[in-house]
């Protein structure tokens, strides 16, 4: 690399560039960035769920069903007793429950409510009536 008068000398730098602008590096380099983002989005993320409680009746080697299936099966049923304005999940402290609204909680709609369904505890809450908001 000798210096000549009236020409640029080149640089080790100036031909590490040039020899990897070619094709294979930039494509290797691509596929390696391209890999590594793939793996980190595909990487699933912690559960949140909590693991099923045993069922009630002391096996413990029968996981009780998942809370918002037995709801799902059972809201029809609850929504057509007379005075029940929905249902919903809820938590009495650590454990799941199932939850009734009804406009009023009379005495007797409070009998036709179970107070179990497939082991969990169902709570009546009392909301009043349900309205849509205005437009």
């Amino acid at each position: 690399m000798e210096s000549q008068r009236g020409r640029a000398r080149r640089r080790p730098a100036l031909i590490l560039c040039i020899a990897f602008a070619g094709g294979q590096f930039v494509f290797l380099c691509s596929m390696a960035v391209l890999s590594v983002a793939i793996g980190i989005g595909c990487a699933r993320p912690p559960s949140t769920k909590q693991p099923a409680a045993a069922a009630p009746s002391g096996d413990s080697t029968v996981a009780a069903p998942n809370v918002a299936d037995v709801l799902s099966r059972h809201t029809p049923s609850l929504m057509a007793i007379p005075g029940v304005t929905g249902t919903g999940e809820g938590k009495r402290g650590t454990q799941a429950i199932l939850v009734v609204y009804v406009e009023h909680a009379t005495p007797e709609l409070r009998e036709q409510i179970p107070a179990e369904v497939e082991g969990y505890r169902v709570e009546v809450r009392e909301i009043g009536k349900v309205t849509a908001p205005p437009p």
